[in-house]
């Protein structure tokens, strides 16, 4: 099967839960299909990067989003209700295209990850299956709790329209995945995650008497 992955945020090199994520998921879709990769990203990405997903993918595209593009898409996320993580992911140009590569790679099936890529599942006209990942909702709202200041409110502004948001992608969706617990929802799928011990003490720096060698555990890994 022909698969088109879309990140928002390349997965390479694996600091951050998300990106190591993405990679393996990446990985192990590669070894039974053809996978085709889209990240966006608000900085350059490295040939270095680059080539590590090669090992897995098909084809492999970068799609800048310039501080112009970041800003309007905050703009109009403010004022459409959507989250603002949403809106500085979102863009025209990179929609265009994402449309464009989708025309030439044929996906029978696509891949989303994170509730702030999903305004561009609309350019694909295949399935498309979204990983939420993690509930960030009720991140944001407990690290709101906690922020003092005028970030507080803000904070508070962006739980509260993320919760919506992550809410109503569910239908929306074909299908959906989550680390955590989801409640039952049947169109939702949970899928853990964990690190591979020798990839996270490469990627880490630690020695390698310190790394644990019991299998990858659940949880976010943020």
């Amino acid at each position: 099967m022909r698969i088109l992955a879309l990140l928002t945020r390349f997965p390479h090199p694996l600091d951050k839960g998300d990106k190591l994520r993405a990679h393996h998921q990446i990985a192990e879709l590669s070894r039974r299909h053809e996978v085709s990769l889209v990240a966006l990203s608000h900085q350059p990405v490295n040939e270095a990067s680059q080539a590590a997903l090669r090992v897995h993918c098909a084809r492999v595209e970068v799609v800048r989003i310039g501080p112009g593009e970041a800003a309007l898409g905050v703009a109009w996320a403010l004022l459409s209700g959507r989250p603002l993580q949403v809106g500085y992911f979102t863009s025209g140009r990179a929609r265009r295209r994402l449309r464009q590569i989708a025309a030439e790679v044929r996906p029978q099936r696509a891949f989303v990850q994170l509730a702030r890529g999903a305004e561009y599942a609309a350019a694909l006209d295949v399935p498309v299956t979204l990983d939420l990942m993690d509930a960030f909702a009720w991140g944001l709202g407990r690290r709101a709790e906690l922020q003092p200041g005028v970030l507080g409110p803000l904070l508070r502004l962006e739980a509260r329209r993320l919760r919506h948001y992550e809410r109503a992608l569910v239908d929306r969706f074909s299908r959906a995945t989550i680390i955590s617990d989801d409640r039952g929802n049947p169109f939702v799928d949970i899928v853990l995650t964990g690190v591979v011990p020798a990839d996270w003490v490469a990627a880490a720096g630690v020695a390698p008497c310190a790394a644990s060698a019991s299998p990858p555990t659940s949880g976010s890994s943020r």
